[in-house]
């Protein structure tokens, strides 16, 4: 058989190797489809590629196979190990690389979210009534009663309760905000706009009530991972919303398969950031200490998120 022969026999066997090894290295929410063919692929390209060196059909070809069957061989006979260490490059690596390639989507979404929480804060301070706007009676009420000055007490197993709220609450506000980008980014953009809003009058309103210490220390550690995931989430479902408005010369379809990957990334990390906000929220957040411990651990989480997403994984053009 010559050479032109071999490769056209053969072409679709490496294809449909090279495909799966591709979809194993990168990073899906599942894993791609045919994958129990991956040993038997593997098989046959090594035959191939001993078939390749017997008949002497060319470097270029024996060397695309070698490295074929190197990657298959990888992936075939690599320990447990190796999906701690793509956990970690995902979280350290790829995903800080993600949100600083989408810096513009980033950007329009903390705009979205501060630009409102500022203007109704200065909206309170100026004149207290017009909070009413925003919350009712009670639930202003509420907050009041929640953020009062006064020693609370809770255990671990309110801890812990209290840890699973959190989760349930943040990962629903989060991706709320994410799939409703479906609806033309429109749904992200409300999310943004509501979630400002709420924070910024609450702010001012707690400051004007007597209540700001209380309520600065609370949140100021917690936030700093709750709010930025918030953010982000808004910012992939801006992604999403505009996919679908501008596809561009694609289908829609086509589009949305080329934007999974990195609204995957974006996504998964937002969750994750999410988890971590629950944490801080649910074991430190709640704990009596000196203002100045509370505001001190708040900026140093402030600081570690944005040296996380602006330095992890930072090579040139990242």
């Amino acid at each position: 058989m010559k050479r032109a022969e071999f490769i056209a026999h053969n072409e679709g066997t490496w294809q449909r190797l090279e495909h799966l090894l591709d979809g194993l290295s990168s990073f899906h929410w599942q894993r791609p489809e045919g994958l129990e063919e991956l040993p038997e692929l593997y098989r046959a390209t090594c035959h191939h590629l001993a078939l390749v060196r017997q008949r002497h059909l060319g470097p270029d070809l024996e060397s695309r196979l070698h490295e074929l069957t190197l990657r298959g061989a990888r992936h075939l006979y690599r320990d447990r190990s190796g999906q701690g260490l793509k956990l970690f490059e995902f979280f350290f690596r790829d995903f800080p690389r993600r949100v600083r390639a989408e810096w513009k989507l980033f950007a329009l979404a903390n705009f979205l979210f501060y630009g409102p929480a500022l203007a109704v804060g200065i909206a309170v301070l100026t004149e207290p009534s017009s909070l009413y706007s925003v919350f009712s009676p009670d639930n202003v009420a509420l907050f009041e009663a929640m953020y009062s000055p006064g020693e609370r007490e809770r255990g671990l197993d309110g801890d812990l309760q209290m840890f699973g709220l959190y989760i349930q609450n943040n990962i629903g506000i989060g991706f709320r905000t994410f799939a409703s980008g479906l609806l033309a980014g429109l749904g992200s953009v409300f999310f943004l706009v509501l979630n400002g809003l709420i924070l910024g009058g609450l702010a001012a309103h707690l400051t004007v009530e007597g209540h700001g210490e209380q309520f600065w220390t609370f949140v100021i550690a917690h936030c700093a991972f709750e709010i930025t995931a918030l953010i982000l989430a808004g910012a992939a479902g801006l992604k999403l919303g505009f996919t679908l408005l501008a596809p561009g010369r694609r289908t829609r379809n086509q589009a949305l398969r080329e934007v999974a990957r990195p609204l995957s990334e974006l996504v998964l990390g937002m969750a994750a950031m999410l988890v971590v906000a629950a944490i801080v929220e649910a074991f430190w957040s709640f704990r009596q200490f000196e203002p100045q411990v509370k505001y001190g651990v708040g900026a140093a989480c402030w600081i570690v998120v944005a040296a996380y997403l602006g330095l992890s994984g930072l090579r040139r053009g990242s």
